[in-house]
């Protein structure tokens, strides 16, 4: 079979770091895998893992990483989601901020306000009422319609969302887990 790859020049990074991290997360799907020791356990753990990739380091800045085919990223996501029929580049386009990272507007916003709201006052109803006021109201959830428009057989779809759950959950664990 073919195998992808993309060759990398980390600019400010250390490619040994997302090598490091790939080993990490062999040992926590072993680990995973390992600790189910009820039948009960090992049915509801069976597809808890995260998704590995090989890194190969060729130098601290230099390395050739396996692509990984049929992903997307949550911001492309969350992008197309946002009117589909419009194109990504149009001012008029809906959620265009949101998928931006150069634009600062929406991280301004929530470090300034509402993470003061919450930190310095200790307000989290009026922090999330804010978010939810200034930030939510211009755009929306849309995650689900994305699962709505890619996964129209209900039995697919509910299969697809688990997998996204699961996923976002192992991910997250790891993340906490790595700091």
């Amino acid at each position: 079979g073919e195998f992808h790859f993309l060759v990398k020049q980390e600019a400010k990074g250390d490619l040994r770091k997302d090598a490091r991290v790939q080993d990490f997360n062999n040992v926590v799907n072993r680990l995973m895998m390992s600790t189910s020791h009820t039948k009960q356990a090992r049915r509801s753990r069976k597809n808890l893992k995260v998704r590995t990739f090989a890194v190969t380091c060729l130098s601290e800045d230099v390395g050739i990483i396996e692509w990984v085919p049929n992903t997307h990223s949550l911001r492309q996501l969350i992008g197309e989601a946002y009117n589909p029929q419009a194109p990504a580049s149009s001012s008029k386009r809906r959620g265009r901020r949101m998928a931006n990272p150069r634009d600062v507007t929406m991280k301004q916003f929530y470090e300034n306000d509402c993470q003061e709201m919450y930190f310095k006052n200790g307000n989290l109803r009026g922090a999330a009422m804010m978010f939810e006021r200034i930030c939510l109201k211009e755009n929306p959830p849309v995650l689900f319609w994305w699962f709505v428009q890619r996964f129209p057989n209900p039995h697919l779809w509910f299969e697809a969302r688990t997998r996204f759950t699961e996923s976002a959950a192992a991910w997250s664990a790891v993340g906490h887990v790595i700091g």
